[in-house]
């Protein structure tokens, strides 16, 4: 027996459930939006899709439901007027707005063909549509935020359930990109060119790879056991092993893949998800559409309910003025309330938890005496890369790794002197060290690039303020030519600082790290021996998150080639910390997206912190 009468129920929690029994017990929130349209809303819905199908057929796009619902509703609220002229503008202008990002998302032959079947067949057909429903005396059109608040209220009453899940859609970046062969690819032709071996200096020379390509299609060759890569003499010699023969003839899984999202976006139940993970962290190939999918499964409870029979006459859900003063309630069903329903949850502006975060940082370093700078995102390769010890042959330095600038290319170095230390210091050494012994280059250092860590900051005020005491921080965001995934992003913030005194040690820097972490309120921490090129010895803090340690980022003593130059006569403690992981543990988020997405319940759920 149902607990709910027919009186306890709204009009568009009715129609809801009849619409839920029709559609054989669920649906998602626009197919339930659909089964409740009226005869001529139902028939504009079916024009517009059958003519955005058309629209976007050879590109292989579709057009969402969640799209089109919200197409349907902007039409009807927006576009409908008695000037037909008029009317039609509200349309086009609607159509290309509302559907931008998959128009552009084609090649320019591409847009301009959609555009001109949506000019062409959408418009007359939306504006023969709209026409129909002014004269139409059914209009009674339920929105989708109306459709997801009757739901809300028959799953507080108990007949319906909502369910959540993200779904992930992939797609090239580019179509062309379905006509360019990988890296690794036009890397065995050269091969089979070259009858199975040349070195890495050859292969640079081949026409049909970039330079950038070459460091790419050397790591893939060696990954798929498509080619042997080993040192000879000054040589790098790379040979075809029997595999990469093999492949000359046919074509892997991810080139498979590849082809198939040349023709249209992909569901991601419809791939390999070792496969397309590859691709993805490939950057600059496949991107990754993610959306929310809601679910709404009508209870028993609720078919009982529509087989005892819903009332959908009209009522009144509200007491107007107007309706008050003339008389017209009179007669008419009004709507009963139930005091005993729960009532929404009011919720107040709040600090969003990452810039909580970034406050903490702030104060505590502060409160330790700690000054705060910064020099900005826009930095020269010297004090990026070159003042900090790194050879100007680092792997570091590739554009698959750092983010160049093209305007401006260059930027002017600072004062001759320091400048001329750092370069002897690459070239030759000094008493104590060999350096790196290559020839240096001042235009390599000259480049402009976003700076990938925020000891950019540090160095630079160090070479300022080269005496004793030192002690300063920021809380930065850098970037880095990362893909995206669970724990890594191409934009994130650092936390960076140095202690410069004399008879600083490295206890004194685990101490530090240690109390910053613990007033950060984190306590199941590691620090374990690390490699860094600027610091000697380094250590890397842990923490433990999801099952596994997580890395946080680095620290270490700063390396005499690096402070030397700068007239450093003191040991320099510093660190570089990634500040979103540490977040994600504290607030138990186990995707580092998650605190750039705008989900309105987790911003509303975080707890605040002092």
């Amino acid at each position: 027996m149902c607990p709910y009468a027919d009186h306890e129920l709204g009009m568009t929690e009715r129609r809801a459930l009849i619409a839920l029994v029709k559609l054989k017990g669920f649906g998602t929130p626009e197919q339930l939006q659909e089964a409740m349209l009226p005869g001529d809303v139902a028939k504009l819905s079916a024009n517009l899709q059958k003519c955005l199908e058309t629209a976007f057929e050879d590109a292989g796009l579709s057009v969402s439901e969640h799209q089109r619902a919200v197409l349907i509703e902007t039409l009807l609220k927006d576009c409908i007027s008695d000037d037909e002229k008029v009317m039609r503008g509200k349309i086009m202008g609607t159509l290309i707005s509302q559907l931008s990002s998959l128009i552009l998302s084609q090649d320019v032959p591409g847009q301009r063909n959609t555009i001109g079947k949506i000019l062409g067949d959408c418009v007359p057909s939306v504006t023969s549509s709209l026409r129909e429903i002014m004269s139409s005396s059914d209009r009674a059109f339920v929105s989708q935020v109306e459709v997801m608040n009757a739901c809300s209220w028959l799953r507080s009453k108990g007949l319906v359930e909502m369910s959540e899940k993200l779904e992930k859609h992939y797609s090239l970046v580019s179509k062309r990109l379905g006509n360019l062969d990988l890296p690794e690819r036009r890397a065995i032709k050269a091969l089979k060119k070259a009858h199975g071996s040349m070195t890495v200096e050859e292969l640079r020379k081949d026409k049909n790879l970039k330079s950038e390509d070459v460091p790419i299609a050397m790591g893939w060759l060696k990954r798929k056991g498509w080619a042997s890569i080993e040192k000879k003499g000054n040589e790098t010699l790379i040979e075809l092993t029997q595999d990469g023969k093999n492949m000359l003839s046919k074509k892997g899984l991810d080139e498979v893949l590849i082809d198939r999202l040349a023709e249209g976006e992909v569901h991601e139940s419809e791939v390999e998800r070792d496969i397309v993970d590859s691709l993805v962290k490939r950057q600059d190939i496949i991107k990754v559409r993610e959306e929310i999918v809601r679910t709404v499964i009508v209870t028993q409870e609720g078919i009982d309910l529509v087989k005892a029979g819903l009332d959908v006459s009209e009522e009144i859900s509200s007491l107007t003025p107007e309706l008050l003063q003339t008389g017209k309630w009179r007669g008419r069903n009004i709507r009963r309330y139930d005091i005993g329903t729960f009532a929404p949850n009011l919720n107040g502006g709040k600090i969003h938890p990452l810039q909580q975060y970034i406050d903490r940082v702030r104060h505590i370093f502060l409160t330790m005496g700690f000054r705060e700078i910064d020099y900005g995102f826009v930095q020269s390769a010297f004090w990026n890369m070159d003042a900090l010890f790194t050879a100007q042959d680092h792997p570091a330095r590739e554009m698959q790794d750092t983010l160049y600038l093209k305007q401006p290319a260059s930027m002017e170095l600072p004062d001759s002197g320091i400048v001329g230390r750092v370069k002897k210091m690459h070239e030759s050494g000094d008493e104590s060290s060999d350096g790196w012994q290559y020839p240096w280059k001042e235009a390599e250092a000259r480049r402009v690039l976003l700076r990938t860590h925020t000891t950019v900051n540090t160095i630079r005020y160090l070479s300022e303020h080269p005496e004793p005491p030192v002690k300063v921080f920021s809380v930065q965001p850098v970037f880095r030519k990362e893909a995206v995934d669970s724990t890594h992003l191409p934009e994130f913030i650092q936390v960076e600082g140095i202690v410069m005194e004399e008879g600083a040690n490295m206890t004194m820097l685990v101490g530090l790290l240690r109390e910053f972490y613990s007033r950060m309120g984190i306590t199941d921490l590691r620090l374990r021996p690390g490699y860094f090129p600027y610091t000697e010895p380094s250590v890397e803090p842990e923490i433990f998150h999801n099952g596994h340690w997580m890395e946080l980022g680095g620290a270490g003593i700063f390396r005499p080639e690096v402070t030397a130059p700068l007239g450093v006569k003191h040991p320099v403690l510093a660190w570089g910390l990634g500040l979103e992981r540490l977040v994600m543990t504290v607030l138990g988020v186990d995707d580092i997206r998650k605190l750039y997405v705008s989900d309105i319940d987790w911003l509303r759920e975080s707890p605040s912190i002092e």
